[in-house]
C-alpha cells in the first residue's frame, strides 16, 4: 500500500469518526432542546422475567430489601405481604399496632428494614416497629396533618402537607427525636400564575438514600424538584416533554368551600420511582418519533440522573389487556411492576445496569 492510499484511508477514518461524534452531539442536543420531545430507546434495557397472579388490584409496593419485596394493601392496611425477588414464594404478616382511639382513613405502609412505618395523615399519626415482629408503637400524633410521607432514616421523614391559610401543597420534614421540630419549605413547590397551589402542584414524593435527596415529581407538568435532607432546594429539573403548564380545570364548590377537578387533567408524569442516582418516571405522553404501536401497547418509562437532572434513556413496559402499570419499584438488578392483579419482574440488562453503576463526578450539594 503506497503512502497516498494510507493518507486517503486515514483521512476517511478521521472524517467518519468526526461525523459519528457530530451526529451524537447533535442528537443529544435535539433530545434536550426546549420545545423538542424526542426519546432515546437503547436496545433491550430491561427484559421480562416472570409474572405472578396476586389475585387483587389493591396491593402497592411498600419497600424492598435484600431480595424481598414488601407489599401493602389498601383494603387490608394491617397486612404485609413479603415476596422474594424470584416471585417463587410469599409470606403474610399482620401488623399489631398498640391500642388507640384513632379513626383511620388512609393508612399507608413503608418498609425500610429493619424498620417499618404505618402512617395516616388524616389523624395524623405515625406508628413504627421492627419487621422481626411487626409490632407497631405510636411514634407521633397531632404534630402535622400530611397527605404524603417518606422516611429519610429511622427518625426523620419528608412529608407533604397543606398550608392552613390557603390549603396549598407544601413540603417539609420532621424529626421524631426532637419533639415538635417541624420544618416547612415554603418555596419548594411553586404554583402556576393562575394555579390553585393544590391540583397544579400535585405529584409524587420520593427519597433517594443513595444521594440523600428528596425528590418531588409533578403530575401535570414537565418538572421535578430536588432538595437535600434539610429541604433546601438543589435544583428544578425538567422532563423531556414540553408540557410546561398544567392543563387542568378547577371548579369551586360553595358547599364546603372546596375545589375539585371540573375536567379530566392531562397527566404528564403518572408514577415515579428512584434507585441509586437514577429517577424513573412513567410518562403518559408520546414522543415525536415514538413508534405508535409500541407506545399504544406499553407504558413508557423515562430515566433521569438525579444528580445532574439529565435525561438518559427510555424503555417500554408492555400493558396487559390495555391496562397500564399502576405502581412500580426499581432495584439495582430488577424492576417490579403492578398491573391490575399481576406482579411482574423485569431484569435490568447491561445498558441500564451500566447507568445504575455510574456516579457523577460533579455531585450537587447534599
Amino acid at each position: 500500500m503506497n503512502l497516498k492510499k494510507v493518507i486517503v484511508l486515514g483521512l476517511l477514518a478521521f472524517l467518519s469518526a468526526a461525523t459519528t461524534i457530530g451526529l451524537y452531539l447533535l442528537s443529544k442536543d435535539l433530545i434536550q432542546a426546549e420545545g423538542t420531545f424526542i426519546r432515546s430507546f437503547p436496545p433491550h434495557p430491561v427484559e421480562f422475567e416472570k409474572q405472578l397472579n396476586i389475585h387483587y388490584n389493591s396491593y402497592y409496593f411498600a419497600g424492598y430489601d435484600k431480595g424481598i419485596l414488601y407489599l401493602g394493601n389498601y383494603t387490608a392496611p394491617l397486612v404485609v405481604t413479603a415476596i422474594d425477588s424470584s416471585l417463587s414464594f410469599s409470606q403474610e404478616y399482620r401488623i399489631l399496632p398498640e391500642s388507640s382511639n384513632f379513626t383511620f382513613k388512609s393508612l399507608q405502609l413503608r418498609v425500610n428494614p429493619p424498620n417499618f412505618y404505618l402512617s395516616d395523615g388524616t389523624v395524623p399519626c405515625i406508628y413504627g416497629g421492627k419487621i422481626n415482629n411487626w409490632k407497631a408503637k405510636l411514634l407521633m400524633n397531632d404534630l402535622a396533618y400530611f397527605t404524603l410521607i417518606e422516611p429519610i432514616d429511622s427518625t426523620r421523614f419528608a412529608f407533604r402537607s397543606n398550608k392552613s391559610s390557603t390549603a396549598e401543597n407544601i413540603l417539609g420534614t420532621f424529626d421524631l427525636r426532637k419533639e415538635g421540630e417541624l420544618k416547612l419549605a415554603e418555596n419548594l413547590l411553586q404554583k402556576q400564575s393562575d394555579g390553585d397551589g393544590i391540583f397544579d402542584t400535585d405529584g409524587t414524593l420520593l427519597y433517594s438514600k443513595a444521594t440523600s435527596k428528596i425528590i418531588y415529581v409533578y403530575h401535570y407538568r414537565n418538572q421535578f424538584v430536588v432538595a437535600n435532607k434539610l429541604t433546601e432546594l438543589l435544583y428544578r429539573g425538567h422532563t423531556i416533554d414540553t408540557t410546561t403548564k398544567a392543563r387542568i380545570k378547577v371548579a369551586h364548590i360553595e358547599k364546603g368551600n372546596q375545589l375539585k377537578m371540573s375536567a379530566p387533567p392531562l397527566t404528564v408524569n403518572a408514577h415515579a420511582a428512584v434507585c441509586e442516582h437514577l429517577l424513573f418516571i412513567h410518562s403518559t405522553l408520546r414522543g415525536k418519533y415514538d413508534n405508535m404501536k409500541h407506545w399504544s401497547n406499553a407504558s413508557t418509562i423515562d430515566v433521569y440522573n438525579v444528580t445532574s437532572g439529565d435525561y438518559i434513556m427510555s424503555f417500554y413496559i408492555p400493558k396487559l389487556k390495555e391496562a397500564s402499570l399502576r405502581n412500580f419499584i426499581v432495584t439495582p438488578t430488577q424492576i417490579f411492576v403492578l398491573i391490575e392483579n399481576q406482579l411482574m419482574s423485569y431484569t435490568i440488562s447491561n445498558t441500564l445496569q451500566k447507568e445504575l453503576l455510574k456516579r457523577s463526578g460533579t455531585a450537587l450539594n447534599q
